[in-house]
């Protein structure tokens, strides 16, 4: 997906063109913008971004998405449970890091349904996202993790 935004330079009005994985590039990572639907939106492709560099090693790469998505899961908590319900059609995404990231970001107003989706990418989903999902309940049960 790109966006399109105007920006004033020295009086003049330039349109400016970037990608999703472009905007993870600013250190600021202002996701305040966009709509509760963009943000989905976002969080997923992110997320689909991360799958593949984790597949790539791209361990730099992984970190930024990584904090993208919790970015987005922040702007979305603080819009109301409505909006992070958004990112409930995600628990059901053919991706297992789009999964995996829609759960850990829906766990406060779903807990049920994020907890069966960490258990089944626990149980069967590819090796990295089987781990994370599994430190993920660990952390949950033993009470590190309070969403």
């Amino acid at each position: 997906m790109t966006y399109s935004k105007l920006v004033a330079i020295l009086g003049y009005t330039v349109l400016e063109t970037f990608s999703s994985e472009d905007r993870v590039h600013n250190a600021a990572l202002d996701f305040t913008s966009l709509s509760n639907e963009e943000l989905a939106e976002q969080f997923a492709e992110l997320s689909l971004n991360e799958f593949d560099a984790e597949l790539g090693s791209e361990n730099k790469r992984m970190n930024r998405l990584a904090r993208a998505t919790i970015a987005i899961t922040r702007v979305l908590r603080s819009r109301g449970p409505e909006a992070l319900r958004l990112l409930l059609p995600l628990l059901d995404h053919q991706n297992a890091q789009v999964r995996l990231n829609g759960a850990r970001a829906v766990m406060s107003v779903e807990r049920e349904r994020a907890i069966a989706t960490l258990q089944d990418l626990h149980r069967r989903g590819p090796g990295a996202q089987r781990g994370a999902s599994g430190m993920s309940l660990y952390h949950l049960e033993s009470g590190i993790w309070k969403p």
